[in-house]
Protein backbone atom coordinates (compact mmCIF):
# COMPACT_ATOMS: atom_id res chain seq x y z
CA UNK A 1 0.00 0.00 0.00
CA UNK A 2 2.67 1.92 0.49
CA UNK A 3 3.22 2.64 -2.91
CA UNK A 4 -0.15 3.20 -4.26
CA UNK A 5 -0.16 5.69 -1.29
CA UNK A 6 2.75 7.29 -2.76
CA UNK A 7 1.84 7.55 -6.30
CA UNK A 8 -1.65 9.00 -5.17
CA UNK A 9 0.35 11.94 -3.21
CA UNK A 10 2.47 12.60 -6.53
CA UNK A 11 -0.63 12.81 -8.87
CA UNK A 12 -2.04 15.09 -6.23
CA UNK A 13 0.66 17.30 -6.16
CA UNK A 14 1.20 17.60 -9.81
CA UNK A 15 -2.57 17.78 -10.75
CA UNK A 16 -2.45 21.67 -8.98
CA UNK A 17 0.51 22.83 -10.89
CA UNK A 18 -0.34 21.40 -14.38
CA UNK A 19 -3.88 23.17 -13.50
CA UNK A 20 -1.98 26.92 -12.89
CA UNK A 21 0.11 26.55 -15.61
CA UNK A 22 -3.46 26.43 -17.92
CA UNK A 23 -4.81 29.40 -15.62
CA UNK A 24 -7.18 32.05 -17.55
CA UNK A 25 -7.27 35.77 -17.80
CA UNK A 26 -9.18 38.62 -18.68
CA UNK A 27 -8.95 42.12 -19.23
CA UNK A 28 -12.22 44.35 -20.09
CA UNK A 29 -12.66 47.34 -22.43
CA UNK A 30 -15.15 49.93 -22.75
CA UNK A 31 -17.05 50.74 -25.72
CA UNK A 32 -18.77 54.34 -25.79
CA UNK A 33 -20.63 56.94 -28.21
CA UNK A 34 -21.30 60.37 -27.16
CA UNK A 35 -24.43 61.44 -28.69
CA UNK A 36 -25.26 65.06 -29.76
CA UNK A 37 -28.71 66.54 -30.88
CA UNK A 38 -29.48 66.91 -34.27
CA UNK A 39 -28.02 69.54 -36.75
CA UNK A 40 -28.86 70.83 -40.17
CA UNK A 41 -27.23 73.34 -42.15
CA UNK A 42 -28.28 74.63 -45.63
CA UNK A 43 -27.84 77.60 -47.83
CA UNK A 44 -30.88 79.30 -48.03
CA UNK A 45 -29.47 82.44 -50.54
CA UNK A 46 -26.36 83.08 -52.52
CA UNK A 47 -24.61 85.97 -52.30
CA UNK A 48 -25.47 87.60 -55.74
CA UNK A 49 -24.11 90.89 -56.76
CA UNK A 50 -25.52 90.67 -60.49
CA UNK A 51 -23.82 92.85 -63.38
CA UNK A 52 -21.71 95.98 -62.81
CA UNK A 53 -19.59 98.10 -64.60
CA UNK A 54 -16.06 98.39 -65.24
CA UNK A 55 -15.71 101.38 -63.47
CA UNK A 56 -18.06 100.47 -60.29
CA UNK A 57 -15.31 100.46 -58.17
CA UNK A 58 -15.62 99.03 -54.91
CA UNK A 59 -19.53 97.46 -54.88
CA UNK A 60 -21.04 96.67 -51.36
CA UNK A 61 -23.64 93.89 -50.40
CA UNK A 62 -25.45 96.22 -48.58
CA UNK A 63 -26.25 98.62 -51.07
CA UNK A 64 -26.80 96.12 -53.89
CA UNK A 65 -28.57 94.43 -51.23
CA UNK A 66 -27.37 90.53 -51.26
CA UNK A 67 -26.08 88.28 -48.77
CA UNK A 68 -24.98 85.01 -48.31
CA UNK A 69 -27.75 83.00 -46.12
CA UNK A 70 -28.05 79.32 -44.24
CA UNK A 71 -30.61 78.24 -41.87
CA UNK A 72 -30.92 75.21 -40.22
CA UNK A 73 -31.66 73.45 -36.77
CA UNK A 74 -30.42 72.19 -33.82
CA UNK A 75 -31.71 69.91 -30.38
CA UNK A 76 -32.60 73.03 -28.19
CA UNK A 77 -30.26 73.55 -25.21
CA UNK A 78 -27.11 72.72 -27.44
CA UNK A 79 -24.18 74.84 -27.36
CA UNK A 80 -22.90 75.67 -31.08
CA UNK A 81 -19.61 77.78 -32.66
CA UNK A 82 -19.70 79.08 -35.94
CA UNK A 83 -17.10 79.65 -38.35
CA UNK A 84 -16.59 80.97 -42.02
CA UNK A 85 -14.47 80.75 -44.57
CA UNK A 86 -14.18 83.62 -47.02
CA UNK A 87 -12.30 83.92 -49.76
CA UNK A 88 -9.71 86.99 -50.81
CA UNK A 89 -10.86 87.25 -54.07
CA UNK A 90 -13.71 85.80 -56.45
CA UNK A 91 -12.09 84.36 -59.97
CA UNK A 92 -13.47 83.85 -63.19
CA UNK A 93 -11.91 80.82 -63.64
CA UNK A 94 -8.91 81.67 -66.26
CA UNK A 95 -6.65 83.57 -64.16
CA UNK A 96 -8.69 86.77 -63.31
CA UNK A 97 -9.85 87.97 -60.08
CA UNK A 98 -11.49 90.73 -58.18
CA UNK A 99 -10.74 91.49 -54.50
CA UNK A 100 -13.49 90.24 -52.22
CA UNK A 101 -13.87 90.92 -48.25
CA UNK A 102 -15.97 90.87 -45.48
CA UNK A 103 -16.35 93.36 -42.94
CA UNK A 104 -15.74 93.07 -39.02
CA UNK A 105 -19.60 93.50 -38.39
CA UNK A 106 -20.63 91.40 -40.89
CA UNK A 107 -21.92 88.05 -40.00
CA UNK A 108 -25.04 87.47 -37.52
CA UNK A 109 -26.21 84.67 -36.06
CA UNK A 110 -29.71 83.64 -34.14
CA UNK A 111 -31.25 80.77 -32.85
CA UNK A 112 -34.98 80.67 -31.90
CA UNK A 113 -35.88 82.27 -29.18
CA UNK A 114 -32.12 83.55 -28.82
CA UNK A 115 -30.40 86.69 -29.08
CA UNK A 116 -29.04 87.73 -32.61
CA UNK A 117 -25.34 87.58 -32.23
CA UNK A 118 -23.10 89.90 -34.18
CA UNK A 119 -19.82 88.95 -35.10
CA UNK A 120 -16.60 89.10 -37.28
CA UNK A 121 -16.49 86.29 -40.25
CA UNK A 122 -12.43 86.36 -39.57
CA UNK A 123 -12.69 85.16 -36.02
CA UNK A 124 -15.91 83.62 -35.87
CA UNK A 125 -18.25 82.85 -32.97
CA UNK A 126 -16.79 80.73 -30.27
CA UNK A 127 -19.76 79.71 -28.29
CA UNK A 128 -23.48 79.90 -28.75
CA UNK A 129 -26.18 78.94 -26.22
CA UNK A 130 -29.57 77.66 -27.74
CA UNK A 131 -32.28 78.41 -24.84
CA UNK A 132 -33.73 75.33 -23.83
CA UNK A 133 -37.43 76.65 -24.65
CA UNK A 134 -35.97 77.33 -28.81
CA UNK A 135 -37.52 75.26 -31.53
CA UNK A 136 -33.76 74.83 -32.68
CA UNK A 137 -34.22 76.90 -35.85
CA UNK A 138 -31.30 78.79 -36.39
CA UNK A 139 -30.04 81.54 -39.27
CA UNK A 140 -26.74 82.70 -40.15
CA UNK A 141 -26.42 85.87 -42.51
CA UNK A 142 -23.39 87.60 -43.85
CA UNK A 143 -23.13 90.68 -45.55
CA UNK A 144 -25.99 93.01 -44.65
CA UNK A 145 -24.97 95.09 -41.84
CA UNK A 146 -23.96 98.68 -43.43
CA UNK A 147 -20.82 100.13 -42.60
CA UNK A 148 -18.09 97.66 -41.99
CA UNK A 149 -20.91 94.80 -42.24
CA UNK A 150 -20.72 94.80 -45.63
CA UNK A 151 -18.97 92.15 -47.98
CA UNK A 152 -16.92 94.20 -51.15
CA UNK A 153 -15.98 93.23 -54.47
CA UNK A 154 -13.02 96.00 -55.59
CA UNK A 155 -14.17 96.39 -59.43
CA UNK A 156 -11.43 98.41 -59.19
CA UNK A 157 -8.57 95.40 -59.07
CA UNK A 158 -9.60 93.93 -62.11
CA UNK A 159 -7.30 93.68 -64.76
CA UNK A 160 -9.38 94.38 -68.25
CA UNK A 161 -6.98 92.50 -70.69
CA UNK A 162 -8.97 89.83 -70.52
CA UNK A 163 -11.22 90.18 -67.30
CA UNK A 164 -14.10 91.92 -68.88
CA UNK A 165 -17.57 90.24 -69.40
CA UNK A 166 -17.07 87.22 -67.10
CA UNK A 167 -18.40 86.36 -63.78
CA UNK A 168 -16.37 85.80 -61.04
CA UNK A 169 -17.38 83.46 -57.84
CA UNK A 170 -15.90 82.20 -55.02
CA UNK A 171 -17.26 79.97 -52.10
CA UNK A 172 -18.05 81.48 -48.72
CA UNK A 173 -17.93 78.55 -46.43
CA UNK A 174 -19.92 78.27 -43.06
CA UNK A 175 -19.28 75.78 -40.77
CA UNK A 176 -21.45 75.29 -37.41
CA UNK A 177 -20.08 73.00 -34.68
CA UNK A 178 -22.33 71.15 -31.63
CA UNK A 179 -19.51 71.88 -28.32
Amino acid sequence: MSRFFAALVLACLVTPLAAQSNSARSATATASIHVDGQLTLTTAQNMNFGTVFSNAGLVASSSIPTVAQWTGSVSAGATLSVSLAVPATLDDGVGHSLAFACGSTSALFHADQGAQSGFNPSTGLASYSVPGASSGALTLTVGQDPGTGSCTVDVRTLNPAGGLFKTYTGNVVATVTVL
